[in-house]
């Protein structure tokens, strides 16, 4: 049996919680490219103690931002 070609997003982004990267980019099944470029588009992190912290509330912020956009286009 051949693996699939992908893993899928394992997990849910709530607004209440606050997540390491390392957390937000298996939860969005993200690579290094896509956090940088989610950077560049106006995600904020905040780092702490050597590690950088994503807020639930600023991730769907950004995509709702995202979403707001491509319905203006």
């Amino acid at each position: 049996m051949k693996p699939p070609a992908h893993r899928p997003a394992p997990g849910e982004i709530r607004g209440d919680a606050l997540y390491t990267l390392a957390e937000v980019r298996r939860r969005l099944g993200w690579g290094t490219r896509s956090w940088w470029a989610a950077r560049d588009a106006g995600l904020a992190a905040t780092a702490f103690r050597g590690k950088l912290y994503v807020s639930g509330a600023d991730v769907l912020a950004f995509f709702a931002q995202l979403a707001g956009e491509q319905e203006g286009e």
